[in-house]
């Protein structure tokens, strides 16, 4: 019998942040972190799987001094969790954090987890940041953490947020559209 191991938060936590949740796209390097699939067609992701990675990620990089360890997100949300999480570069291992429609060529340990929402996105920033503390030995328990997930997650300005609603309105448009041409 396997024994599962104790979540670094609840599991809770990981679902209500959508973190498990991927995309009705799967790239082939992608399909082994896929648990399931909703009857909605989008993958769900093993939350014991994620919380796995993000242990091995905090031992990757509390082996290296602070100054060479580099973060890089294309996502508006990605902005707060990594300057959060603070990062210079050069010459290190690739940790990704992967949706199940990425790819992952040149990508040295993958974290599988959503990597589009801001909530998901904070919460995988927030547990790393954390985790690479304790490794390295700067904290010794996860009460010295003072700052919390939403300290990590972006914040919408109100021109943001309707621009996003009106982008949103229009790929709705789009897909009705396009579902009308498939039903002719």
């Amino acid at each position: 019998m396997s024994e599962e191991k104790q979540l670094l938060i609840d599991a809770d936590t990981y679902l209500k942040s959508g973190a498990h949740i991927g995309t009705k796209n799967k790239s082939g390097e992608m399909k082994r972190y896929i648990f399931k699939l909703r009857p909605d067609g989008l993958s769900v992701m093993d939350v014991q799987v994620l919380d796995d990675k993000i242990r091995l990620a905090a031992k990757m990089i509390a082996q290296y001094n602070t100054d060479k360890v580099a973060c890089v997100g294309r996502r508006l949300y990605a902005k707060t969790p990594l300057i959060r999480f603070a990062a210079a570069i050069i010459r290190v291992p690739v940790i990704a954090f992967c949706s199940t429609n990425n790819t992952t060529r040149d990508v040295d340990l993958v974290i599988p987890i959503n990597n589009k929402g801001r909530r998901s996105l904070a919460l995988g920033y927030w547990l790393l940041a954390r985790e690479v503390l304790k490794e390295k030995g700067i904290m010794k328990n996860d009460s010295e953490f003072k700052q919390t997930i939403d300290d990590f997650e972006y914040q919408i300005k109100e021109e943001e947020k309707r621009a996003e609603e009106r982008r949103r309105a229009i790929q709705k448009m789009e897909r009705r559209r396009k579902n009308r041409k498939k039903e002719r």
